[in-house]
């Protein structure tokens, strides 16, 4: 169960050499690797730690030197209702090239995964690691658009940044993005453009577009 709602459990094992405790702590971290130098990124477990924490789920690793790896992923379920909730636009994507973008994430892993995909579409992406930063940023500077997660710690979350945003600057582009059902349904009854995560770049352009188009 996660926070009381059915969840999917699948667990990946294998029979290989095993990992140390400190590979262990470090092994979701971006750019962490115990291969030789060429083969390999250190971002596969990192992406994957990003992904299903963002869609409201937990991964962890067991292991032992000589054991193999077991990786245990918790996922919720999804009910039809949350499924049919999501970006419906339909078209190709605006040209992002030189549009300004504030990425507001609080996972560290997860600020940078969505950032690379912002700026490998030309965006000139600047991030927030809060909702107060964000705001503070969106008070200070001026940006074309603004892509918020909606859980976060501290007094203010993505729903208020946006409701606070959208007083200051009404035609402030805002979408909001998470994996949370209840969050979901609560951008979606207030107007706000909506990502579910985890997306792909393809869902992020097709719900900035009609913003964009609009000049909302």
């Amino acid at each position: 169960m996660l926070d009381g709602r059915d969840g999917v459990e699948i667990v990946v094992e294998d029979e290989g050499t095993g990992m140390t405790a400190e590979a262990i702590e470090k092994a979701f971290e971006p750019f962490f690797t115990t291969k030789e130098v060429g083969r390999g990124t250190g971002l596969g477990l990192s992406q994957v730690h990003g992904f299903i924490k963002a869609a409201g789920g937990t991964v962890s690793i067991a292991s032992e030197i000589g054991s193999g790896t077991h990786i245990h992923l918790l996922l919720p379920r999804a009910d039809r209702e949350t499924a049919a909730i999501g970006n419906t636009t339909e078209g190709p994507g605006a040209d992002l090239t030189g549009k300004k973008v504030l990425l507001v994430e609080d996972d560290p892993a997860l600020n940078e995964l969505i950032g690379q995909m912002l700026e490998e579409r030309g965006c000139k992406a600047s991030s927030a690691r809060s909702g107060s930063d964000g705001l503070h940023m969106i008070r200070s500077e001026s940006f074309d658009i603004v892509l918020s997660d909606m859980v976060m710690p501290g007094p203010l979350g993505g729903l208020n940044l946006a409701r606070e945003a959208r007083k200051q600057h009404p035609d402030l582009p805002i979408v909001l993005m998470t994996g949370f059902s209840e969050a979901a349904r609560a951008a979606v009854s207030e107007g706000f453009p909506l990502l579910r995560k985890p997306f792909r770049v393809p869902e992020m352009e097709k719900a900035f577009t009609p913003l964009l188009r609009m000049g909302k």
